[in-house]
């Protein structure tokens, strides 16, 4: 029985593939990708595979994100000081290494889409396994704001995806989720280190009605939704008016499984949320994961040439 992942005509076509892509944030042009490629030119060997680095920097990632489970199995837990700061320095790792990988796949020649492929998914993975990580360090605990720390930035991810598909490049603005998204984050592990998780269940000094664990939610989740505007409008300018309606199309299962993740999680019989929050945040996030990654490999192409 023969299987069929790439037709004849898109395996000819794979190896044209190139890249397109532009990162205007300040972080990453003027701190990020000088020290990445400062440690490509210095340390790394030629031999060694672009992958392998991107796998290190999300095995760091997954170090911390175990340890934070450790002690905060149901997300309200206190951990250690040096928890939070491990976290903060596997994070910063990982955002240097997720630059670096490129660099060396271009000094090495090995640059190809299914490199990209990969990285892409470890981006992904990466987006469970800090939410997981950020809604511990800020005593979220199993409620809504967990689930909303997660979706959130998986809108981001499938949108920019989404966006990018259509359009054929990844653009990225002066202020974005890999550079400065990934930066608030770690700062905010090194903070918890210092001043200790509690801090995020206080009063928010600018809205005393909620804390500040869910006012940096509804920020999230409000810059999140701006981001993903604006994907929709960079579609709407790239393609013809009835082009854009079908790609609006293409958008509608994964917004039927945000709804129904945040249904599920708020009203499943079991109550679910509260009984295995970690396990149903990691359920959420790995089925994104699998959509994240069909969308970054779509390609037009029909099974009955």
């Amino acid at each position: 029985m023969a299987h069929h992942y790439v037709s004849a005509r898109g395996a000819a076509q794979l190896p044209k593939y190139k890249y397109s892509g532009n990162d205007r944030s300040l972080l990453y042009n003027y701190f990020l990708s000088p020290l990445a490629q400062r440690i490509v030119d210095t340390f790394f060997p030629p031999w060694l595979a672009p992958n392998t680095i991107t796998t290190g920097g999300l095995a760091l990632v997954a170090t911390s994100h175990v340890i934070l489970a450790y002690y905060a199995p149901t997300l309200d837990g206190i951990a250690p000081p040096a928890a939070y700061f491990f976290s903060a320095a596997a994070l910063f790792w990982y955002q240097v290494l997720d630059v670096t990988d490129g660099k060396q796949a271009r000094k090495t020649g090995n640059s190809s889409p299914l490199g990209l492929l990969f990285d892409h998914g470890c981006d992904a993975v990466n987006v469970v396994f800090s939410a997981c990580t950020m809604t511990s360090t800020m005593l979220m605990g199993p409620s809504i704001w967990s689930l909303g720390l997660l979706l959130a930035p998986s809108c981001v991810f499938l949108f920019a995806t989404w966006e990018e598909y259509y359009t054929g490049s990844l653009d990225l603005g002066l202020v974005n989720g890999p550079n400065e998204g990934l930066a608030i984050m770690y700062v905010i592990y090194a903070i918890t280190g210092v001043l200790g998780p509690a801090i995020w269940t206080q009063p928010c000094v600018l809205y005393p009605a909620l804390p500040n664990n869910a006012v940096f939610v509804i920020a999230t989740a409000l810059g999140a939704a701006g981001q993903c505007l604006v994907n929709v409008f960079n579609v709407s300018q790239a393609v013809t008016p009835a082009k854009f309606v079908a790609a609006l199309g293409r958008l509608s299962p994964f917004v039927g499984f945000i709804a129904a993740s945040l249904a599920y999680g708020l009203y499943s019989p079991s109550d679910v949320l509260h009984s295995h929050p970690r396990l149903l945040l990691w359920t959420i996030g790995l089925i994104s994961c699998k959509v994240f990654i069909l969308s970054s490999s779509l390609c037009s192409t029909s099974w009955c040439e």
